[in-house]
């Protein structure tokens, strides 16, 4: 009777723990099928970005491209400082042109706040744009962000270097000013996280 009692016991145990390992198994497998799936998604929606913003360059007749160097400018900042471009640019800087009237160029200033944890990330960031300076450090204060501004007087840079302006316009640039990559338009986490991996 106790040999039985024991060898059902055994049983139960054995049932629970097949069944524990096949719902672990089958999350996994799932939370991986899921992941796939949005990287596929993820991927095919950076793929039409930059298709798009290939094409808004060339419809311009601009000669922007990535491998190209950006050109050192004199910028100020929000203090009316003068601050070189080449002195605040990391191994990989994430630079945005953008415009406090533009409604994703501001959805993009929250997007980075959110990314953006602690303050090596945050110099990783540069925003550069042509309005007012109270205007920029309105929309700094309001989404508590702490990213580098650059003032661009009447946007002369941007139209100077790019040959129009677009906004909101990022780019990932070495350290000497290199452009590896770039997507024009709103900015969501797929395309910044695709935008942080160039290699």
């Amino acid at each position: 009777m106790a040999n039985s009692f024991r060898r059902a016991m055994m049983m139960v145990a054995l049932v629970v723990l097949v069944v524990v390992v096949a719902y672990i198994l089958g999350s996994a497998t799932g939370a991986y099928i899921r992941g796939r799936k949005q990287r596929e998604i993820d991927n095919d929606y950076i793929a039409k970005r930059k298709a798009d913003t290939m094409e808004m360059v060339e419809a311009n007749s601009s000669t922007f491209e990535a491998g190209m160097t950006i050109p050192n400018h004199l910028f100020t900042d929000l203090e009316g400082n003068p601050v070189a471009l080449t002195e605040i640019l990391t191994e990989r800087t994430v630079l945005t042109f953008y415009s406090t009237n533009c409604d994703y160029c501001n959805e993009e200033v929250e997007l980075v706040s959110k990314v953006a944890r602690s303050d090596e990330d945050w110099k990783t960031f540069v925003f550069i744009s042509g309005d007012s300076t109270e205007a920029l450090r309105e929309l700094r204060a309001s989404h508590d962000a702490r990213m580098q501004i650059l003032y661009d007087k009447d946007f002369q840079f941007s139209a100077s270097f790019f040959g129009f302006v677009p906004f909101p316009f990022t780019m990932i640039v070495d350290l000497n000013g290199r452009v590896e990559d770039f997507l024009a338009g709103p900015l969501v986490e797929p395309g910044l996280a695709a935008l942080r991996a160039v290699e």
